[in-house]
């Protein structure tokens, strides 16, 4: 049975960075870039992998969720 990793991507991001002020264009570049690493993780430990992003503190001007699975 494989492990299932379930995270909540602008959480991880805010939290790591310890950065409540990151401006739209470095947001979007930390998106993708997490989205990336998590994708070579996947393929080096076999996990199956759930991104949520969906969060108040997103800059983004529309109030949407976009759910990315890594499998």
């Amino acid at each position: 049975m494989k492990t299932l990793v379930v995270i909540d991507g602008y959480n991880f991001i805010f939290k790591y960075f310890k950065n409540n002020s990151i401006k739209e264009n470095k947001l979007e570049f930390l998106r993708e870039k997490l989205i990336q690493d998590l994708i070579d993780y996947k393929h080096s430990y076999n996990f199956d992998i759930v991104v949520v992003f969906d969060s108040n503190k997103s800059l983004e001007k529309h109030s949407h969720s976009l759910k990315i699975t890594v499998c």
